[in-house]
């Protein structure tokens, strides 16, 4: 992608007209009192406006006053990303990549949605230019990085897990339903019946559901898995279309 596209007049095929590259500029201040008062705003614009007068860039500013860069669901941000996927924009431009960004992984996203959707991503205080050789080998190492830092992530999110469950806790949601229902429903299982009968069996007692309303009016489905040879119903939905709610889940 090039920072400038160059025309040729047809009826003066001489004159070339130089096309300025449009360009989404962001910039963001974190709290709502250095929103009210411009404070960083003003230097992050003045820095973008040096740049864009030197390179011939056409501005439409977006602004986030009073967000953390650590979320990435920031309005202006995403308004501005949609107009760079529908080709409205060429470029983004930051004055600081932590204007932008403050998590790798998020930044990492931000480089692969540009490499894929064909815009250039700008970061002035990192000479980091996704449009220029150099930029994108910069831009390369960083969402290297961001992908090892997803990696790492897991990896902690699975020893936790696992050291839970080492620990003999529960893991997801607590059970809903009193002991002595699973009980009942995991031993008519184990004899054979089948979920519909089940479902017969605990609607003919006037059971409740989960969350305590008998079951009278709605179908029900148990999807039951074994897990250490148990049976466990993760949800209810639809089993049998003539017979009342048995319950939500186990």
């Amino acid at each position: 992608m090039v920072i400038q596209q160059t025309l040729v007049c047809w009826n003066c095929p001489w004159i070339r007209c130089v096309v300025a590259m449009k360009v989404a500029a962001y910039i963001r201040v974190s709290t709502d009192d250095q929103a009210r008062n411009g404070v960083g705003l003003e230097a992050q614009r003045q820095r973008i406006v040096d740049e864009a007068e030197r390179r011939g860039w056409a501005l439409t500013w977006f602004i986030d006053d009073g967000y953390s860069g650590a979320k990435a669901d920031r309005p202006a941000l995403q308004e501005a990303l949609q107009g760079l996927s529908d080709g409205t924009f060429d470029m983004l431009v930051s004055a600081k990549l932590d204007r932008l960004s403050r998590s790798v992984v998020h930044l990492g996203s931000l480089l692969e949605q540009a490499e894929k959707e064909g815009w250039a991503l700008v970061l002035l205080d990192f000479d980091v230019d996704t449009s220029k050789p150099t930029g994108r080998l910069v831009a390369h190492v960083l969402a290297a990085v961001a992908e090892f830092e997803r990696q790492r992530i897991r990896e902690r999110t699975r020893e936790a897990l696992a050291q839970v469950k080492a620990q003999g806790k529960r893991l997801g949601r607590p059970r809903q339903l009193p002991d002595e229902v699973v009980a009942r429903v995991e031993a008519n299982r184990n004899a054979g019946m089948t979920l519909a009968q089940i479902a017969d069996d605990l609607n003919g007692d006037n059971v409740a559901t989960a969350i305590g309303v008998p079951g009278v009016e709605n179908g029900v489905r148990s999807e039951m898995s074994s897990e250490n040879g148990s049976l466990r119903p993760t949800s209810w939905s639809d089993l049998h279309p003539n017979q009342g709610s048995v319950a939500e889940q186990l």
